[in-house]
Parts: structure tokens; sequence; C-alpha cells
């Protein structure tokens, strides 16, 4: 693994990657498979989970928490930003309603949206991963029913 030392990305080689070694896809602290959201949910616990979601999809030096990008996932988090009259309702909206569309080529511009919403400092999104990065985060940091589902979803 290399870093630019300009904007501090770190780069996964292709034999890292081919490996499950990337820095992006290694287990994380707090990955988690249940949503933990109601339609009654603030907002504010929203965007935990939508910030967790990307979490799987992007390239960050620093990422606490993981929730499973899946399309029943994704579902849920759409009715309950839909149902209610967040203070970010629109910008929510805008979001999830992309990934409702199987849409997430840009996910880390997705990630620190989120992110700014909620006083980000440290972890800014700078890229997206590849899809073998993203397989081996999966089966790293969630149960298998999710690398079913997930498999399922990305054939």
């Amino acid at each position: 693994m290399k870093k630019d030392s300009k904007d501090e990305k770190v780069i996964a080689s292709e034999e890292e990657i081919s490996k499950g070694n990337s820095v992006h896809s290694k287990k994380i602290s707090g990955a988690q498979t249940e949503l933990l959201i109601t339609h009654s949910s603030p907002q504010t616990e929203i965007l935990v989970v939508m910030h967790q979601m990307t979490h799987q999809k992007i390239q960050a030096n620093e990422k606490w928490g993981a929730t499973p990008m899946i399309q029943e996932n994704i579902d849920i988090v759409y009715d309950i930003i839909e149902a209610n009259d967040f203070p970010e309702k629109d910008t929510l909206l805008s979001i999830v309603t992309r990934w409702k569309d199987g849409n997430f080529n840009r996910v880390d511009k997705d990630h620190n949206a989120i992110w700014k919403l909620q006083g980000g400092t440290i972890g800014k999104a700078y890229g997206i991963m590849s899809e073998e990065e993203e397989r081996w985060f999966v089966i790293k940091n969630f149960k298998e029913d999710v690398l079913t589902a997930w498999l399922e979803e990305n054939k």
C-alpha cells in the first residue's frame, strides 16, 4: 500500500485487493447487520445509519461502524425518510433515491454530505472501492446472510 502524500490517500495494489488485504476492505469496529432505526427515529439516527451504510462502498482512511448497503435496508431508510419531516429531508431523499435505483457512482460524495451534516472532521471519503474490495468488506464485516443478499444483488 502506498500513500499519495499530497492527499494522504491510501492506494491498495491489485494483489492486496485480490487477497482481501486492502485497507479499505478491512474489518472495522462497530459493524452490525441490524438496522436500529424505526419510523420514529430522529434525523440524527438516520444520518448515522446512512453514514455507516456508505462505509461498505467508500475509500477513506478512517471508518467506524458499518451497516449493510443492501436493497432491503435502503428501502427501509427510504420509507422512513419519506414518512418524516426531517430538516434535511430533501438532501437525504435525493441520496437514498439514487441508492434505491442502484446508483452508487457518487456514494463517496454522498458519504461526505452526510458526514458534513454530522459535523465530521476525520474519515472523509476520497473514492469508491472496487467491487472486489467491497466483496471483501462484506465478507469481513457482516454475517453470511448479508453476503448472500449482496451477491444476489450484484450478479
